[in-house]
């Protein structure tokens, strides 16, 4: 993995830190390139709204218009596969929520190459969908690809900090993709569900 940095300052703890989740997640995770981009481009319209956001991934599939300069120089690069994007927003959060940030877009590096129970996570989120603790849930971020991407950030962060400091973490704060009290324990109930669905033989890809 190659990071590169872009107006990013005093960054060396969350570079280490990248560097652990990374680590702890596995080779399958790995990107080619982590960009650290200090850069606030909150009114910058020549740019992707995906700028505006948090985080994002990136790889050969998607197209390359709209981005800064220097991303852009990056893309081009032909050892550049997959890209992790952080923005400044993500490298001044907690170390905690950093973990979850990452996390997620690793997480869809990883559906993108090696694939997801897809079927299997949207008809768990649909059944869990109508139980009555989490009706109120937007359907916004209820996607397959997000909720597994989700799951695996929290089960990450939980792994690196402890069920303890996560739920510490949690009493204070909530998840910015989905801030709503009941998505933690939603995404839970979720990962339950799809091991037993997954045990009974349910189709686990597609």
């Amino acid at each position: 993995m190659q990071l590169q940095m872009y107006m990013a300052k005093d960054t060396e703890g969350k570079a280490c830190l990248a560097s652990r989740i990374v680590e702890y997640c596995g080779y399958a995770y790995e990107p080619t390139h982590l960009l650290f981009d200090g850069h606030d481009y909150a009114s910058d319209p020549s740019v992707l709204d995906e700028f505006r956001d948090i985080a994002f991934y990136w790889n050969r599939s998607r197209p390359k218009g709209r981005v800064p300069h220097h991303v852009r120089k990056l893309m081009d690069d032909p050892l550049c596969e997959h890209l992790i994007w952080l923005s400044r927003r993500a490298l001044n959060e907690e170390d905690l929520l950093f973990v979850v940030i990452l996390a997620h877009e690793l997480r869809h590096l990883y559906q993108t190459v090696r694939g997801f129970p897809r079927n299997i996570v949207r008809n768990a989120a649909h059944d869990l969908r109508c139980d009555l603790r989490f009706i109120r849930l937007p359907s916004g971020p209820m996607s397959p690809d997000e909720l597994d991407a989700d799951l695996f950030a929290l089960r990450t962060a939980a792994g690196l900090f402890g069920e303890e400091r996560f739920r510490s973490f949690h009493d204070r704060r909530r998840l910015p993709r989905c801030p709503y009290d009941e998505y933690v324990p939603f995404l839970e109930a979720l990962g339950s569900a799809i091991e037993i669905m997954i045990t009974r033989g349910g189709k686990t890809t597609g």
